[in-house]
């Protein structure tokens, strides 16, 4: 999916993902359940690419760089939370396109 995004826009302070299974649909209109986490023991990795030419989306600069394991908050468990407070700084200072890229690995 692909967003765009204004000069001078600050990025939130943290990005929260989940892992859902391959049953879920989005049809259900009921928004986040806990049946609906997948609450495996894994370490989710988020990578930030800056690409400025717009062309080849898997080359550019890495950004950032950050793991994170499975957390709770609110009552909810399985949720992977990635800080950007004190990297704020590294994005979207310079022109072209953010890639951010998740995937998932066992521990």
């Amino acid at each position: 999916m692909k967003l765009p995004v204004q000069a001078g826009y600050d990025p939130p302070d943290e990005i929260v993902a989940v892992i859902r299974p391959a049953c879920f649909t989005t049809s259900n209109g009921k928004g986040l359940e806990h049946k609906y986490i997948l609450k495996d023991d894994l370490e989710m990795s988020m990578e930030v690419r800056l690409v400025c030419d717009g062309k080849d989306f898997h080359s550019g600069d890495v950004v950032i760089a950050h793991r994170a394991k499975p957390t709770s908050r609110n009552g909810f468990h399985g949720l992977y939370i990635f800080s950007l407070r004190e990297k704020r700084a590294k994005l979207f200072c310079k022109a072209g396109v953010y890639i951010f890229s998740f995937s998932v690995v066992s521990i």
